[in-house]
């Protein structure tokens, strides 16, 4: 984007740049009318602008009025919103002058002279949302006796300072930590040194301000994401780039990801000659599961088992331990939490010695209404089992492995007649190892 504040008026002026060219101007009709200043002079009209380097605000000083404005700016239509100002007293010798953001977009640095005898260097927040918060988090970086002028932003990230009288001598100032606070960015009167015979007058040239938008610092804005159990999370990078790779492959700013584990994304521009990379690790919050549903014999105990970790536990009993000893039958649970996470299971617990008992019914009535459809004779508490199923005239029409396939009334697919059959049930008792041969017959009535 370009930016120009038109004379005269009150209106800004944005064009974007593209491969395709100059595009039709946005126009913004915010803030002062700037012109003049009394008397033919030219201070009002003095100053900087700049857009942060995010694309996020822009800031402009009016040195005649005194004034610091900072704006919201639109990087997709380039409309300018929400004005927020510091105003100082209005005097052709007391006014701000130069400016220029923090490479971290955090801050604002304006340089400011009183009577040439007061030259500071102020540094606001660019979080502020209104002029009083603006004007309230001015801080002083710093007291010079040079009269400081324009910023530039440099390649290293540095911010160069012209000086426009040369009780600096043949230098530039520089900020050399400009992403810090007030009191630790390192201002240095004497910086930059020029070239023999050489001085500055106000400014350094009006450039562009070129930014890189990622770098090592923001690429992936967290350093560690939690995962809830087995559920999927989004990793990802506020830019979108065609030169995005991340380590599973993808080149999308975003990926799904379930697997606990380091994830690295890597930017690289060979035309900037730019490399930049970073990582996230997703923690996966452990899954919580105490089995399948199971059963106890008499005397038997069962150890359940939370997964191993540094979390909080409740068992159904009150107990916090990562472990539950059971000795009896019933339903048991357990809950597993961290700050972000809770997660529960529970399992049936079966009395096997009286399950054990193979119960086989003498009727059965498979008519579909619900009640008593099925010839049920298995449980979970039986191994080897085998149940096989004749009619009366000696031909098999069920047959089963599986305690819980139970006999549906049906032969070949087709409803079996009504009648007495004949059935052979073997098992093994899985209590007391004792073998189970059961004979005997059903009525199937309709």
């Amino acid at each position: 984007w370009v930016v120009a504040h038109q004379w005269n008026s009150n209106k800004y002026y944005s064009w974007k740049i593209t491969p395709s060219g100059i595009g039709v101007p946005s126009i913004s009709t915010i803030g002062d009318i700037i012109t003049y200043g009394e008397a033919g002079q030219t201070f009002e009209v003095a100053g900087q602008i700049k857009i942060s380097g995010d694309g996020q605000r822009l800031a402009i000083t009016h040195s005649k009025k005194g004034k610091i404005e900072l704006y919201d700016f639109d990087i997709e239509t380039g409309l300018l919103s929400n004005m927020r100002t510091d105003t100082f007293p209005s005097d052709s010798l007391k006014s701000p002058y130069g400016l220029a953001f923090s490479p971290d977009n955090s801050k604002l640095y304006v340089t400011y002279s009183y009577y040439l005898t007061v030259n500071q260097l102020f540094q606001y927040s660019t979080n502020s949302s209104t002029s009083e918060e603006f004007t309230l988090s001015r801080q002083v970086a710093a007291n010079t006796n040079g009269q400081l002028a324009t910023i530039e932003t440099g390649p290293d990230g540095i911010l160069y300072i012209g000086n426009a009288n040369s009780t600096n001598g043949p230098y530039l100032s520089q900020v050399n930590k400009p992403d810090s606070s007030a009191a630790n960015c390192e201002f240095v009167a004497q910086g930059a040194s020029l070239s023999p015979g050489c001085s500055c007058q106000f400014d350094l040239q009006n450039s562009p301000s070129f930014y890189t938008k990622i770098s090592p610092s923001n690429l992936i804005a967290e350093d560690t994401v939690q995962s809830c159990g087995n559920e999927e999370v989004a990793i990802g990078t506020p830019y979108d780039d065609e030169n995005l790779n991340w380590s599973t492959g993808a080149t999308d700013p975003e990926i799904i990801v379930s697997q606990d584990g380091m994830y690295y994304l890597t930017y690289s521009n060979d035309a900037c000659n730019i490399l930049v990379e970073d990582s996230v690790y997703l923690a996966v919050f452990p899954a919580v599961s105490l089995g399948e549903d199971t059963g106890l014999c008499t005397g038997q105990e069962i150890t359940l088992n939370g997964p191993q970790s540094d979390l909080t536990y409740e068992w159904s009993d009150g107990s916090s331990s990562n472990s539950l000893l059971i000795s009896t039958p019933g339903s048991y649970w357990l809950t597993i939490s961290n700050a972000i996470c809770t997660l529960s299971d529970t399992i049936e617990i079966a009395d096997y010695a009286f399950h054990s008992l193979v119960k086989i019914p003498n009727v059965f009535s498979p008519n579909g209404d619900g009640n008593n459809d099925f010839f049920e004779a298995g449980n979970s508490s039986l191994e080897n089992y085998r149940m096989l199923i004749y009619n009366r005239w000696g031909n098999e029409v069920f047959s089963s492995d599986d305690p819980f396939l139970f006999w549906d009334g049906t032969t070949k697919m087709n409803p079996a007649a009504e009648g007495v059959y004949f059935f052979i049930c073997s098992a093994i008792n899985e209590c007391s190892g004792e073998s189970i041969l059961k004979k005997g017959t059903v009525n199937l009535l309709r």
